[in-house]
């Protein structure tokens, strides 16, 4: 069940445990076609998941005022959970279904299948590691995942050490920010990768390693990533924007906000943020927004203002601060002409380019 007002946003706990983020994402977005109906509405959708779901709403009223609706959402053809005709498995601690997403996610899946040692490669905050909880979680739940990262471990004498104790564990460890490792334990972890690689520390390990795509090197190549068959590239956010309504539902949940939505205004203001953290920075912009709301429709007034300084584009001549203060290299080419009578100096309107 869902409850929509004016500055009311609430789904049940049954709701929330029955549809994962992606199915709740879409959801969320068929309410918007119904908030403000004062007439009762039974809209049929198609969720990610597979699933067919009935919409059932209901308007509220206090006396004769308009007050909101209520939402109650049925299964009305359940299906497997996946998504249908691309085979792709709802994989628990992940949103997305765009196309990027789960062409990776499916060669990180096959990849822990095989038990093939694996690297990760990606912009900071893309989901490298996220990705490879979830994949580790849904082919080979019943082995632990050991994840030793270099971003935060100032020290880096023991790590080939504690890299092999998890192995001995039967653990399948991963290296988190390989490329921050220096020289020398770089060299303790590839000797340590051979006697792996030659099954004379541990038994078929799942071994991983998390890289940045701006810090890979030769050396890097040469001591570490030469064990790795296999490198998968996680897309950048902005190149799956399409999946940024299921990561924002996601994000919530995970942060206790059950209660707290985004209007369809401000959902499209965050498409067109430019950031360079990723999901986590998403995660970050979301943050400060559920410090200032817990619950309720978030408006795009309600957002940070860096969610509103959104056009970069670089200055021509006659925009410049010095081009202005000269007034004689950015006089009105129409003033110059006699057709038009603004100042000496003065930047008319006319003289601007139009944004794109």
């Amino acid at each position: 069940m869902i409850a929509i007002g004016g500055e009311v946003f609430m789904m049940n706990s049954v709701t929330q445990q029955h549809f994962d983020a992606n199915d709740q994402a879409a959801l969320i977005d068929q309410t918007r076609d119904v908030r403000g109906r004062t007439t009762a509405f039974t809209p049929v959708t198609d969720l990610p998941s597979g699933v067919t779901a009935r919409l059932a709403y209901q308007p509220t009223f206090v006396g004769s005022s308009f007050a909101g609706g209520v939402i109650q959402v049925k299964e009305q053809r359940a299906g497997t959970r996946t998504t249908e005709g691309r085979g792709f498995p709802v994989i628990p601690g992940l949103a997305g279904t765009s196309s990027p997403w789960r062409h990776v996610m499916q060669e990180v899946l096959a990849a822990r299948g095989r038990s093939e040692w694996l690297v990760m490669e990606g912009e900071a905050g893309a989901g490298k590691l996220s990705m490879l909880r979830a994949a580790h979680e849904h082919v080979a739940s019943h082995r632990r995942l050991a994840v030793l990262d270099r971003a935060e471990d100032e020290s880096t004498r023991e790590f080939p050490e504690r890299a092999h104790t998890e192995l001995e564990s039967g653990a399948d460890p991963v290296i988190n920010h390989a490329h921050l490792l220096p020289a020398e334990t770089r060299d303790g972890l590839a000797e340590l990768l051979q006697l792996v690689s030659s099954n004379a520390v541990s038994k078929d390990p799942r071994v991983a390693l998390t890289v940045h795509s701006d810090k890979l090197d030769d050396e890097l190549a040469s001591q570490l990533l030469r064990f790795f068959p296999r490198t998968v590239v996680v897309p950048p956010l902005r190149h799956h924007l399409e999946d940024i309504p299921a990561l924002v539902r996601h994000l919530l949940n995970r942060a206790g906000n059950s209660g707290l939505a985004l209007s369809g205004p401000a959902m499209n203001q965050l498409k067109r943020l430019a950031r360079p953290g990723n999901v986590t920075h998403l995660s970050e912009v979301l943050a400060e927004v559920s410090r200032k709301r817990r619950s309720g429709i978030v408006e795009v007034d309600e957002l940070p203002a860096e969610c509103h300084a959104t056009c970069r584009r670089r200055l021509t001549g006659m925009e410049s601060p010095g081009a202005r203060r000269g007034g004689r290299r950015t006089g009105c080419p129409r003033r110059r002409q006699g057709g038009c009578g603004c100042r000496s100096g003065h930047v008319a309107r006319h003289d601007l380019p139009e944004d794109p």
